[in-house]
């Protein structure tokens, strides 16, 4: 193009041939794009939720099962407590807080760290567990008379004495991914009903993945009539799981 050509071109041709020029190399699937001004102006403005705060470290295996237990990794369950209990800390808040079957303590950490309880146990009973799950409480900075009070049990659900129960006297109990096979969940039903008959007014909250729908309804049908058992809302916001799990908060009725 001739440069007395260019010149009497207006400045708006020269910008609209070079977007031609510009954006079309980039293949968009949009192109050419459109301002409609007036519509924009029209809109919400819509403000999304990052994560923030502060970061949690664990040390844990790759394998689902590992040294005989499957409580070397974080399950799907956990998560989604994890989530739950950073958009509900008031559960937790001034409270003092049994988890039971901790694994590698990703829930626990993050109630002791975003939730203010007031002292947190962490229990399981497979020693290489134990052993990984203590080692991420150091990592996390927990522990060593910092607030919250924590502490690191052995803790098996077919011989726990009501004596060690009595001992923690929790007001909030938890558990992530713990019903899964028909055996281990009649031992949790049966620890749960040990545990609300030494502190009746304890606060129950178990989470799972609903791998078979007869494990689980078989679960909560050991509980027995005197409990009930209902799924408390809200679900977690940034929650993205792709199979159904469910949030138990189990209380008791009345006492036989």
């Amino acid at each position: 193009m001739a440069l007395s050509e260019q010149k009497e071109r207006k400045p708006e041709d020269i910008l609209r041939d070079f977007r031609a020029s510009f954006f079309s190399m980039n293949r968009l699937a949009s192109f050419p794009w459109t301002v409609s001004l007036s519509r924009v102006q029209s809109l919400d403005v819509v403000f999304v939720p990052q994560p923030s705060g502060d970061a949690i470290s664990l040390l844990e295996n790759v394998a689902v099962i590992s040294e005989g237990t499957t409580g070397l990794v974080t399950w799907e369950a956990a998560l989604y407590l994890a989530e739950w209990a950073l958009e509900n800390p008031q559960v937790f808040t001034g409270r003092s807080v049994l988890e039971l079957g901790s694994g590698v303590g990703l829930t626990g950490i993050t109630v002791c760290r975003s939730c203010s309880p007031v002292r947190f146990v962490f229990s399981d009973c497979h020693a290489a567990v134990l052993e990984k799950l203590r080692e991420n409480v150091r990592l996390n900075g927990l522990g060593c008379g910092k607030s919250p009070s924590v502490t690191v049990d052995q803790l098996d659900w077919t011989t726990a004495p009501e004596e060690q129960i009595r001992r923690i006297r929790p007001d909030t109990v938890i558990a992530a991914d713990v019903v899964y096979d028909p055996e281990v969940a009649g031992s949790l039903a049966d620890l749960l009903l040990k545990i609300l008959k030494c502190s009746a007014a304890a606060e129950i909250l178990i989470c799972s993945t609903i791998r078979n729908p007869e494990t689980y309804g078989g679960f909560k049908l050991r509980l027995g009539e005197d409990q009930d058992a209902s799924e408390p809302e809200p679900r977690p916001k940034n929650c993205t799981r792709v199979r159904r799990v469910a949030l138990l908060n189990i209380f008791l009725l009345k006492l036989k």
